[in-house]
């Protein structure tokens, strides 16, 4: 790394999210992740220096910079994580999906560290239907924007659901079909614009960052939907 690769005042990007992030793993750094090296990441820069005996300017570079990657510290733009997201076995991802997926996962793991793990993405009738099933059996009621649709198909839960699983699904299923033939989606996720992120893992500082980026990339997280997981709409 060459004095016009070091990170300094006035330095922004990817780099200085991955050092931010580094000095609060040390209990060095308390301001804000926010990719700007400003004041508070100098001034922490300095004590990192001070605690490892080197020369104190602020500066990340040289002899730094090099006690620093013995130390754990991966430059952000060389860390192939903060480009990856994490989908669950069986995910299935529509193309759109996976272009909002690559705006928003390198910004996201530049603030938190964090990969995002996918939940649910495409849907196919069936698949919804089941998903809607285990909820009512559980007594979790989600609220869905479209009440009609969903009253409809929680009718036929409740009509059938002591016949048993399989034939409660299948009705589910050809009501939700019914409803996609005459253009009504009771989820985004049938319309393959539309993802769950896990969220139970995260702290409300990483679920603010994820909340902020989601917004940056023009997406929408519904609050109806949130639980162990964010459902996220995107265009």
């Amino acid at each position: 790394m060459n004095s016009s690769d070091s990170l300094r005042r006035g330095t922004r990007g990817p780099d200085v999210f991955a050092w931010q992030r580094f000095l609060k793993a040390k209990g060095i750094y308390r301001g804000s992740i926010n990719g700007e090296f400003d004041y508070d990441t100098e001034r922490a820069t300095g004590e990192y220096q001070r605690k490892n005996s080197i020369e104190v300017n602020g500066i990340v570079s040289g002899e730094t910079l090099n006690r620093a990657c013995r130390d754990g510290f991966v430059r952000g733009s060389e860390d192939r994580k903060r480009t990856e997201y994490k989908p669950d076995s069986g995910v299935e991802l529509s193309f759109d999906a996976r272009r909002f997926l690559e705006k928003i996962q390198p910004d996201f793991y530049d603030r938190t560290g964090k990969q995002l793990e996918i939940t649910s993405g495409t849907r196919k009738p069936r698949r919804q239907a089941k998903a809607m099933y285990d909820n009512l059996a559980a007594n979790r009621h989600v609220r869905y924007a479209n009440h009609q649709a969903y009253a409809e198909i929680e009718d036929v839960y409740e009509r059938l659901h002591n016949s048993g699983e399989e034939a409660t699904v299948d009705a589910m299923t050809h009501v939700i079909e019914e409803q996609v033939s005459h253009g009504v989606y009771i989820s985004n996720r049938l319309k393959r614009t539309a993802i769950d992120v896990r969220n139970r893992d995260l702290s409300n500082e990483e679920k603010q960052a994820f909340d902020y980026v989601v917004t940056q990339a023009g997406g929408r997280i519904n609050r109806g939907e949130e639980g162990t997981h964010f459902h996220v709409d995107f265009r």
